[in-house]
């Protein structure tokens, strides 16, 4: 129940799956900002930063991002007007930005979920861009792992070993 911490954790039961965003609107007394936070990640992310920012720019919703990349095996093709070579890249790394899985509401955004609608967060985040709130993106240049599957746990855990200081509070291990 969290008393060992020191936290007072309250569960919510659903008689269907409500998925990740869908579950929120059985969520009584949520604060007016609020941390949605996936249980599969390690990160050393400063989570006050993120709300700060969240706050401070009057978001609906705020997204931590990370960037990846990935290598692409093979020689890229860009055509130009009337089928022309205008590029050939050899195996080129591809940057792009992913969700952390790590997200601040507005709590005023949660009437966006029908009561016992199963709707997951992408879907709820595209339904808030869609109806013109502010969605907004904040980019973390830390660590980040999900630790879904079994390698991912194992590297998490040894990462984590490494530099416990680095993903606790200060005095917490």
């Amino acid at each position: 129940n969290g008393g060992k911490w020191g936290l007072r954790i309250r569960y919510s039961h659903e008689d269907r799956a409500l998925s990740t965003a869908g579950a929120l609107r059985q969520v009584r007394a949520l604060a007016k900002h609020f941390l949605v936070v996936n249980g599969d990640i390690l990160t050393d992310l400063d989570y006050r930063s993120l709300f700060r920012f969240h706050i401070k720019n009057g978001a609906a919703a705020t997204l931590g991002v990370v960037g990846r990349e990935s290598q692409v095996d093979y020689g890229v093709i860009k055509l130009g007007p009337g089928s022309m070579l205008a590029d050939y890249i050899e195996k080129p790394s591809l940057p792009y930005l992913v969700s952390m899985g790590v997200n601040v509401f507005d709590r005023r955004s949660i009437g966006l979920i029908r009561p016992g609608e199963s709707l997951g967060l992408p879907d709820f985040i595209l339904r808030l861009k869609a109806k013109g709130r502010p969605v907004l993106c904040r980019r973390h240049s830390g660590q980040w792992l999900d630790i879904g599957r079994p390698e991912d746990y194992q590297a998490a855990q040894d990462l984590f070993a490494g530099a416990p200081r680095r993903f606790l509070p200060s005095g917490r291990r």
